[in-house]
């Protein structure tokens, strides 16, 4: 629901917004705030996975002609699942690199078409049963893991404003849906 919400805020103030604002260029640098909705790693039945918490940053640094532009950057985020037949619940926490294709043949002003991929570490913390020889015989502990995880993803952003735009990216990394706010540096 909060998502719808601010997607419609987004898609209103970017209606009244005018701009000529170009595609991503070499030597654009933007950081990406958002949500990620659903669960890559994942989910067991009766459980709720939260929005996660997404920030990623990118550079442009090379271009490849007339096809468009690799940046480099970095992705941070954080998700929660709860289970809802009882108390347990997991925290992923994902920090890694990620590299891009952002293509200049599509001629469009203000959106900015791109797809690559991440690689990098999560930090998960999750319930596991301990047998224990005090009440009440089976005691529930966090344990903290750490996997490396790699990810693909596919996105655009629209540009509202000179610094501001909307984005969205589909694949297999945090999450398998990411919608959010990007800002020119």
């Amino acid at each position: 629901m909060k998502t719808k919400i601010l997607l419609s805020i987004m898609l209103v103030f970017g209606a009244l917004i005018t701009t000529n604002a170009q595609t991503f260029k070499n030597g654009d640098f933007n950081i990406n705030a958002g949500l990620g909705l659903g669960y890559t790693y994942g989910i067991y039945s009766g459980s709720t996975s939260w929005p996660a918490i997404v920030v990623s940053g990118e550079k442009g640094f090379k271009e490849i002609g007339d096809v468009g532009v690799i940046s480099l950057g970095g992705i941070v985020a954080f998700k929660h699942i709860s289970y809802s037949a009882s108390s347990w619940s997991w925290n992923d926490f994902y920090v890694g690199g990620r590299g891009a294709l952002h293509l200049t043949s599509i001629k469009m002003d203000k959106l900015d078409v791109y797809g690559g991929a991440s690689l990098g570490l999560r930090f998960y913390t999750y319930p596991e049963g301990v047998v224990t020889l005090t009440y009440p015989y089976y005691d529930i502990q966090k344990k903290t893991h750490a996997t490396v995880f790699f990810g693909i993803f596919g996105g655009a952003k629209y540009s509202l404003t000179e610094k501001i735009g909307i984005f969205g990216e589909l694949g297999y990394d945090v999450s398998w849906i990411k919608l959010g706010v990007s800002f020119k540096l």
